[in-house]
């Protein structure tokens, strides 16, 4: 009965969670994003999309966060992942 009880206990735990960092993020507009011109970046070994966001932000002066959403959106990443080699469209303002 115990382990019942401690299961669901964790699972709100995990639900609610999610629902709050879900609910903090900040999606970019799609709209907005096809109005920049754009460059593509080659991924190298060590990058990350939050070191590419940062590399590029400069002149967007958007936070990291938002930039690295408008990368992951103009490229229709899956998922936050990316691989040297790979060439990402990075908006050029």
């Amino acid at each position: 009965m115990k382990q019942y009880l401690f299961i669901i206990m964790l699972g709100s735990l995990l639900f609610t969670s999610v629902v709050h960092i879900v609910s903090g993020l900040e999606w970019s507009n799609t709209a907005e994003a096809s109005s920049f011109d754009y460059i593509e970046v080659p991924v190298e070994m060590g990058d990350t999309l939050w070191t590419i966001a940062d590399r590029y932000n400069e002149e967007h002066q958007r936070s990291i966060r938002d930039m690295v959403r408008l990368i992951i959106d103009e490229n229709n990443l899956q998922d936050p992942y990316i691989y040297p080699g790979q060439n990402l469209h990075i908006p050029n303002p």
